[in-house]
């Protein structure tokens, strides 16, 4: 996996336990529910935009999300 992975998965395993939608989020990032599908698939590369945003969204830190770094030594 590489670091975009970790971060969508990390962003998608927050946006579930808080049970959000993905159309919720698309909609508040002005995308289609599809393109951010994408991003959350990691098929679409997430920009540090859409992460800040995406954290807002969620009410998250970008620090937790990108916690997930230090817990597995990526480089």
């Amino acid at each position: 996996m590489n670091r975009n992975d970790l971060i969508v998965s990390k962003l998608k395993q927050i946006r579930l336990s808080k049970n959000i939608l993905q159309k919720y989020v698309a909609k508040e990032l002005n995308l289609s529910e599809n393109s951010y599908s994408r991003i959350e698939n990691g098929n679409t590369k997430l920009t540090i935009d859409n992460l800040y945003k995406i954290c807002n969204i969620l009410n998250c830190k970008i620090e937790d999300v990108l916690e997930i770094e230090k817990k597995c030594n990526y480089k």
